[in-house]
């Protein structure tokens, strides 16, 4: 795919901002038809509720349409989740929590979960050190009252494997824990603003995030400029 440059026309937002998105998609179009044709037919899919029309920047729309491409996304996964802040759905991850330390002090994130085999495990991670496997304490319990040394048998494995795989996961869903990749999004006027996606264990995680907003977001909505804290002197908290 050929290198996409954007217009020296610039059409501003309601925000005082650049629209870049259909600057982009114009380009697209002109360069790439088929590419620019897949992309058209998976915000139309994607954005059939219309929950996706204002407050998102085009590097989310962006990091949704190529994570889904090339990098195995459930766009789904993330769109519930916007559903959940804008208060238009239950969310089973974690709470938005807003950053506390630079250089993302003064933006927020909300953790959704793919459905990867990474995020899964990560999960039954977390599930086992909360709850640990119920049925091997209840075994414990049992054996200790009898005075009896007792032992695994094939016929448990599968309720291990609900305990672990099911059960846990379900509680920990219903306890709204469920932890995954992160939507990073700005608050301004009472309204949520959706930048863009990250991997929470990404290496230079924090510096790529501020980075891509900087060079691409402020551009979109430039009260960015205000939300975004200044990184503090080192040694101050």
């Amino acid at each position: 795919m050929k290198k996409l440059e954007f217009s020296c026309t610039e059409t501003l937002n309601v925000w005082g901002g650049i629209d870049l998105m259909p600057q982009l998609l114009r380009a697209m179009k002109i360069k790439d038809p088929d590419f620019y044709a897949r992309m058209q037919a998976f915000y139309l899919a994607l954005n059939h509720d219309g929950i996706l029309t204002e407050r998102y920047s085009s590097s989310i729309l962006l990091d949704l349409f190529f994570g889904t491409e090339f990098l195995g996304l459930n766009p789904c996964t993330v769109v519930d989740e916007i559903k959940s802040l804008e208060k238009l759905k239950i969310s089973r991850t974690r709470a938005a929590t807003q950053f506390k330390k630079d250089p993302l002090r003064g933006l927020w994130h909300k953790h959704y979960m793919n459905g990867d085999v990474a995020s899964l495990a990560q999960n039954v991670e977390h599930a086992l050190k909360d709850y640990r496997i119920p049925f091997f304490d209840e075994k414990i319990r049992e054996a200790q009252i009898a005075g009896e040394k007792r032992f695994v048998t094939k016929e448990d494995v599968p309720i291990i494997v609900k305990d672990v795989l099911t059960n846990n996961l379900a509680r920990r869903g219903n306890e709204g824990k469920i932890s995954g990749e992160w939507i990073v999004y700005a608050q301004h006027e009472n309204q949520n603003f959706y930048l863009c996606l990250a991997k929470h264990k990404d290496n230079d995680r924090d510096k790529n995030i501020r980075e891509k907003i900087e060079r691409i977001c402020v551009r979109e909505f430039p009260f960015l400029n205000n939300v975004l804290q200044e990184p503090q002197p080192k040694g101050n908290s």
